[in-house]
């Protein structure tokens, strides 16, 4: 029987996702003019949304992630050979999620907005 609590490390790409230079971008409406469906610097319209390392941050009272396991294995003989089985259980504790302050829609889905359509500045 093996009963135990495990620590899910912290990687370089939890630490970048919260970095203020890792992928910024401010979405902006566009309205096409001119009806080329080419976008020209004067064609950007209204701030869309904003994204990226900047906007982000961790949550009071954030745990590192964990898991606990319960396993119980069963051996027994068939014939010459040893079959084993092996029931485990495991429960997370303190996933990481990123929630949003507001529903997902003002955050920038490239959705389209009547005349006007969204691109993104990098």
């Amino acid at each position: 029987m093996n009963v135990a609590r495990h620590r899910i490390t912290y990687n370089a790409d939890d630490a970048r996702h919260l970095s203020d230079d890792y992928m910024n971008a401010d979405t902006y409406y566009w309205q096409d003019h001119n009806q080329d469906a080419k976008f020209q610097t004067d064609e950007k319209s209204d701030l869309f949304s904003v994204m990226g390392g900047k906007y982000r941050s961790v949550a009071w009272g954030t745990k590192q992630p964990s898991y606990f396991v319960f396993e119980i294995p069963f051996h027994f003989l068939l014939g010459r050979h040893t079959v084993s089985f092996l029931q485990s259980y495991r429960k997370y504790n303190h996933n990481l999620t990123t929630g949003f302050d507001k529903a997902a829609i003002p955050y920038g889905y490239s959705v389209n907005q009547g005349d006007k359509d969204t691109m993104s500045e990098f």
